[in-house]
């Protein structure tokens, strides 16, 4: 699975609520690592040991989770070159800032509840087209050495829509809008079990399901992709459990399957050996391994 980017325009301030809560929790199961804007991750996370925010052992896991900048993609100075773009302006820096200008407008309105995006301070404005123009750079150089997708925050979504630069569905909207309903506020969830579930063992077949529905259906929004996925996961448990008849039924299923050991295979005591066999199969674990994930995501 990709990264994702986060940029300081979206650390800045609030840090904490944004890695430490619901989105920065669900990131860490979706994303192999969060790429941070920043020029050290270590001084932070001890911070955070040291305050008893979080355990020596989740902290040394964030270290792992969270990469600053410069660690995967060193050697740009977006300022400078922001720079050295305005003493020799050019049609795409001012066409980038026009338009990093009226992201800002719109976005600082609706935040601040203005009548008017007029009504936004000009140096509001100029601060956030040059924090935008940053980003459009930063962000390229980063995707020069790492496959990744921008974590956008409102200001962030609106510059790219003007931009004409459509937001990459990569699954974890579909899967975010998936566990409003299973777990619908992540702050309170200890960091141990977020890890647990990062490491368990059908995470990546979990995944893989996810971005093939949203794929398919990418025409629609993410929450319908959503409730498709809940309906294809009692599909596949009815399916499953048809597999499994006249041994056990659908309630028998769902905690057979969940207390199958990890990875399979299955013990071939328990079930017929031919569909032993089958279950024991790369389709078959292609096919029902995910939603070993989905029984524990509660």
């Amino acid at each position: 699975m990709a990264s994702t980017y986060v940029s300081d325009i979206t650390l800045l301030g609030h840090w904490e609520d944004i890695l430490l809560g619901h989105r920065g929790k669900l990131a860490c199961l979706w994303y192999d690592s969060l790429v941070l804007d920043t020029p050290n991750i270590q001084i932070p996370i001890d911070i955070l040991i040291d305050r008893g925010t979080v355990s020596t052992h989740v902290g040394n896991e964030l270290k792992r989770l969270w990469v600053p900048l410069d660690a995967v993609a060193p050697g740009l100075d977006a300022r400078e070159l922001f720079q050295t773009a305005r003493e020799r302006p050019d049609p795409t820096t001012s066409r980038l800032m026009d338009l990093g200008g009226e992201a800002t407008r719109q976005h600082m309105a609706a935040e601040l509840k203005l009548r008017s995006p007029k009504d936004v301070h000009p140096m509001d404005v100029e601060g956030g087209a040059i924090g935008l123009y940053e980003l459009v750079r930063k962000w390229a150089h980063v995707r020069n050495h790492l496959q990744c997708v921008l974590m956008a925050n409102d200001m962030e979504s609106r510059f790219l829509k003007s931009l004409g630069l459509a937001e990459a569905r990569d699954g974890f909207d579909a899967f975010r809008e998936l566990a409003r309903g299973r777990i619908p506020n992540l702050d309170g969830v200890p960091w141990e079990k977020i890890l647990d579930l990062r490491y368990h063992p059908r995470l990546t077949a979990f995944r893989e399901r996810i971005v093939a529905l949203d794929d398919a259906n990418s025409k629609h929004d993410v929450q319908s992709v959503a409730e498709l996925v809940e309906e294809v996961f009692q599909r596949d448990l009815v399916e499953l459990a048809q597999l499994l008849k006249p041994q056990v039924g659908l309630s028998a299923a769902i905690a057979f399957f969940s207390n199958l050991p990890a990875p399979w295979p299955m013990n071939p005591v328990s079930v017929v050996s031919g569909l032993g066999d089958y279950l024991r199969s790369r389709d078959a674990s292609s096919r029902f391994g995910w939603l070993y994930f989905m029984l524990d995501l509660k």
